[in-house]
């Protein structure tokens, strides 16, 4: 189970091996952070075995074990299912993995030490498309089309049957979905612009998220926003 905000360069047979092999009920991928205080902490001992889930106030973990964080990915043996009660939210790393901590079952982490990031937030989300535009993360995605202009800025990914004015900039770290439409003078910059946007002319685009079909007016600065349909 992989949380659906989260990009991982990660190989899910080799988790899956390590969960055979330590005969765990629970495995999670676990990982360092420089910024442990935005996570709740894990402490990992060194046979790999989870000891606690611990509040992010406490400054000094003991020293026979390390201080790591929850990546969102884990694989789960079924019987873990019957822990959650019907119609009722019930977190799993909140309520269900630190019970089964404490009654002493076989719950492991296993580290990760490729890429990872966690897109909750715009500012991760356009990082995110950052860092697979410039080839830390390798994704499946349609090949880029090559508008011809001097504007054009790489790296960028443009989508097809998209309309792109000559004396408009496209980029650094631009992301086109399909059929946008980018009018004269407009700067698209470290954006991420969804199926169908319209970028009048004149405008500027930085550091934002265009929603599908969403229209951007004629001299509009857009600058670390999110804009949808129902803005």
């Amino acid at each position: 189970m992989i949380n659906s905000d989260v990009l991982a360069d990660i190989d899910l047979k080799n988790v899956l091996s390590f969960h055979k092999e330590k005969k765990s009920c629970l495995t999670l991928v676990v990982r360092k952070d420089s910024q442990p205080e935005k996570y709740k902490p894990i402490e990992l001992a060194n046979d790999g075995r989870i000891t606690r889930f611990v509040d992010a106030s406490i400054k000094n973990p003991p020293t026979t074990t390390q201080r790591v964080m929850f990546t969102g990915i884990q694989i789960m043996e079924p019987e873990i299912f019957s822990r959650i009660p019907s119609e009722k939210f019930f977190g799993t790393a909140e309520d269900v993995f630190p019970k089964m901590i404490e009654e002493g079952l076989p719950v492991f982490g296993t580290l990760h030490e490729k890429y990872w990031i966690d897109m909750g937030t715009r500012e991760t989300y356009i990082q995110a498309q950052a860092d697979a535009l410039n080839g830390k993360l390798a994704l499946k995605t349609s090949p880029s089309r090559n508008p011809e202009g001097p504007l054009v800025i790489p790296p960028v990914l443009i989508g097809k049957d998209c309309e792109i004015s000559q004396d408009a900039q496209i980029g650094p770290h631009a992301v086109l979905g399909d059929g946008c439409r980018i009018r004269s003078g407009t700067v698209v910059e470290n954006s991420i612009l969804w199926d169908g946007a319209t970028i009048g002319s004149d405008a500027t685009v930085q550091n934002s998220i265009i929603g599908k079909e969403v229209v951007v007016e004629n001299g509009a600065k857009v600058m670390d926003n999110s804009l949808s349909s129902t803005s």
